[in-house]
């Protein structure tokens, strides 16, 4: 497969052995294959693989540069049913719409991407009462669709959400996804359709 020496989105050279850049996160395979490699099929977002990269990515440069970052991590409340009910065909028709509203509720600067079975969103530049707004933004963009696959039932869907952000004042590896997904899980006990905070910065 080509690969190249600089991105083709920044014009930054690639690190030795790098696999994506380390200014914007593109990847290095061919241009014209990147999409293969980087969107999931489900959804049209960006795929696990690149969104854990740009989360590590992100939260490096936001420890180095004491800069805040948030990470939020959502699931599509009663998933496991609407699953059940669609039927696999009808359920990729409605992720993908999904995937949709959610790219179109969030600012140019973030990123949406699909864990599998968990959404993603990566904040830059915003801390925790900022995330708060983008969260219920986002949350009122779901609940505020019709959604055409959902067969009049699942017309109508709820988001909850995780929130971590990056302690500035930590130099080790900080894991926000699995933050963000632990104050989610714990959070949906008190109920859905709502953000739920990590107890504290990692």
């Amino acid at each position: 497969m080509a690969t190249s020496t600089t991105c083709s989105a920044c014009g930054a050279t690639f690190a030795e052995g790098a696999l994506y850049c380390q200014n914007c996160a593109t990847p290095r395979e061919d241009p014209n294959t990147r999409a293969l490699f980087v969107v999931d099929g489900t959804t049209g977002l960006f795929n696990s693989t690149f969104t854990a990269a740009l989360v590590d990515h992100e939260t490096s440069r936001a420890v180095r540069y004491h800069r805040p970052l948030t990470i939020l991590v959502g699931i599509v409340d009663h998933v496991e049913f609407i699953q059940q009910d669609l039927g696999e065909a009808k359920a990729i028709e409605l992720f993908r719409e999904l995937g949709d509203v959610l790219s179109h509720a969030i600012r140019d600067i973030d990123t949406v991407g699909f864990l599998g079975d968990r959404f993603c969103f990566v904040l830059p530049e915003t801390d925790q009462s900022g995330a708060m707004v983008a969260a219920e933004k986002i949350m009122h963009a779901v609940a505020a669709n019709e959604f055409a696959a959902g067969a009049g039932q699942w017309g109508r869907l709820t988001l909850s959400l995780g929130s971590a952000s990056v302690n500035p004042d930590r130099m080790g590896r900080q894991d926000l996804v699995a933050t963000a997904t632990q104050a989610l899980l714990e959070g949906r006990q008190d109920g859905s359709n709502r953000v739920h905070l990590a107890n504290a910065m990692i």
